[in-house]
C-alpha cells in the first residue's frame, strides 16, 4: 500500500501558508529526503535578490516545492490550509530564527525535527 503524506508550509509568524497531500511516494524513507535534497542550501533572506535558494519569505520557498514536487509523479494536489486532512505522516516545513527547519510525524509523535539547510 502507498503511503501518503501530508505537507504544511508556515510562515515565521507559524500561519500555515500553504498544505498539499501527496498521495502516494510519501514514505518518510524517501520523501524526507526529496524535500530536504530541494531545500538544501536555502535561506530566508530579504538583503538580496532571490536565486534558486534564497527566497524572500516562506511564500516564495512553498510556490517553488509546489512547483518542483507537482509535475514528479502528478499525484500532489494543493488542498485548503483551514482542512483537516490525514495522511500516514505529515512534514511541517517552518522557519525558526531565518532557518528552515523540517519535522515529520506519523500517528506516534515526532519521527525527526532537522534543518532543512
Amino acid at each position: 500500500m502507498a503511503s501518503t503524506a501530508l505537507t504544511i508550509i508556515s510562515d515565521g509568524e507559524g500561519k500555515t501558508i500553504a498544505k498539499f497531500l501527496r498521495k502516494s511516494f510519501g514514505h518518510v524513507s524517501g520523501y524526507s529526503h526529496m524535500l530536504l535534497a530541494f531545500m538544501s542550501g536555502a535561506e530566508i533572506r530579504t538583503d538580496r535578490p532571490p536565486d534558486a535558494k534564497t527566497y524572500h519569505a516562506m511564500g516564495f520557498l512553498a510556490a517553488s516545492l509546489i512547483a518542483h514536487l507537482t509535475p514528479s509523479n502528478g499525484d500532489t494536489f494543493l488542498v485548503p490550509t483551514d482542512s483537516d486532512v490525514s495522511a500516514d505522516f505529515t512534514f511541517n516545513i517552518f522557519e525558526r530564527d531565518g532557518v528552515i527547519m523540517v519535522r515529520c510525524e506519523d500517528k506516534a509523535g515526532v519521527i525527526f525535527e532537522t534543518k532543512a539547510s
